[in-house]
């Protein structure tokens, strides 16, 4: 390891042996409601949620929906077993999905390439990236713009934000 991912080891290490400890036990009965998902409403609100992303891909698998319009055309898509579980405007909790569903593979191909490029730049050292280009403003605010972007994602994903409009 070079010394500088050994110390972004380090410093993550830290991190999760200094929050973990403080996560709730709300939290960990959460993640132990997963063996019994049926039983709990949110869990199959988002399994019909999916099924219903995963419709409008397979109908629509180019330009999907239209971007904004999950919410819009999610019970057209359901299948009626799972209608119980959602409500009108009810949102997708996955953001691949939201965003294959509502842009279809060609906006999901772009969208992955910037969350991917996004990563890539959170993780290259800062000599290897100015030796590519030599117009430090313009291109240090792309790749701010693409690491935001790439932040955003994570947070989306795994944190409360699917009730808060489109990602994209």
């Amino acid at each position: 390891f070079e010394k500088k991912k050994i110390r972004l080891i380090v410093v993550l290490g830290i991190l999760s042996l200094l929050i973990i400890p403080h996560l709730s036990e709300k939290y960990f009965n959460r993640l132990q409601s997963v063996e019994t998902y049926q039983e709990d409403s949110a869990a199959m609100a988002r399994v019909a949620t999916n099924y219903a992303a995963i419709n409008m891909v397979k109908e629509n698998p180019i330009f999907g929906v239209g971007a904004g319009n999950f919410n819009e055309v999610v019970i057209d898509f359901t299948p009626i077993e799972y209608m119980k579980w959602i409500g009108e405007g009810i949102s997708i909790h996955n953001v691949i999905l939201e965003a294959a569903s509502e842009t279809g593979f060609v906006g999901l191909i772009v969208f992955l390439f910037l969350i991917f490029g996004g990563f890539k730049n959170t993780f290259i050292s800062k000599r290897k990236i100015m030796a590519k280009n030599k117009d430090d403003e313009i291109y240090n605010l792309a790749i701010m713009l693409r690491i935001a972007l790439f932040s955003l994602f994570i947070g989306r994903q795994f944190g409360q934000g699917a009730y808060f409009g489109n990602f994209y």
